[in-house]
């Protein structure tokens, strides 16, 4: 299984839309919270942004909390 260097595995992060399913909201939600720095992203390639899952959970339960 490969790794990034902050020792998390590259299968623990998803995809923006994936992040959007999980989340029950669009992907533009998505990044409009990557961009706000809620929730934490890093670039996978020119235009794709991956998120660990644990952190789309957790953005997700504070969400529902509102």
């Amino acid at each position: 299984m490969k790794h990034n260097g902050l020792g998390q595995s590259l299968a623990d992060r998803i995809r923006v839309h994936n992040a959007a399913k999980r989340m029950g909201c669009s992907p533009r939600t998505v990044r409009r919270l990557i961009q706000e720095g809620t929730l934490p992203a890093e670039r996978v390639g020119m235009r794709c942004w991956a998120v660990l899952r644990a952190d789309v959970e957790l953005v997700a339960l504070r969400r529902a909390r509102w």
